[in-house]
């Protein structure tokens, strides 16, 4: 005899759990509905979080001074875009504090429905090995082997910069 199937939210949280992407589910005022597990391991806001916290309020709290400020403002922008129907999708990459460092991150928005709760899914996906990997080909190409000083492409490049 099989055993019956699971309640439809089980099976949603355990697919969303399953998930190795740190993802939550935001309402269409960018209140955290749901956190997956990743989420949570990766120190956001817990799942059992009484007054949970607003992704909006989040990005807009990033103090000007931070390197993270732009990209902040820009993932606030895309998810009131995504949130207005404005957007189909929003996806950009950008730089969350990790000490000792940052982390680097793509993240994704696409809209989604809650039953009657209108609002977002947001997958941070960790692109820090990938984002190191492509500064130092970029730094490679730029600078001479041996010497480690500019190559002559670089300088080519910054004329053309300044031009």
């Amino acid at each position: 005899m099989m055993p019956p199937p699971p309640a439809p939210e089980d099976l949603v949280r355990g697919v969303l759990d399953a998930l190795e992407m740190p993802t939550c589910a935001v309402d269409s005022a960018g209140v955290i509905l749901f956190v997956n597990r990743a989420w949570t391991l990766a120190g956001h806001s817990p799942r059992d979080a009484s007054d949970p916290p607003n992704y909006l309020e989040l990005c807009d709290a990033v103090p000007p001074d931070r390197p993270d400020f732009t990209e902040a403002q820009s993932l606030a922008c895309g998810l009131r875009a995504v949130l207005s129907g404005e957007l189909e999708r929003h996806q950009s990459e950008y730089s969350a504090p990790d000490p000792p460092g940052y982390r680097r991150y793509d993240v994704r928005i696409t809209p989604a429905s809650f039953g009657a709760t209108a609002g977002a899914a947001i997958m941070h996906v960790d692109i820090t090995d990938a984002h190191h990997e492509r500064q130092q080909l970029d730094h490679q190409v730029l600078h001479d082997a041996l010497t480690g000083l500019p190559a002559s492409r670089a300088a080519l490049t910054r004329i053309g910069d300044s031009l």
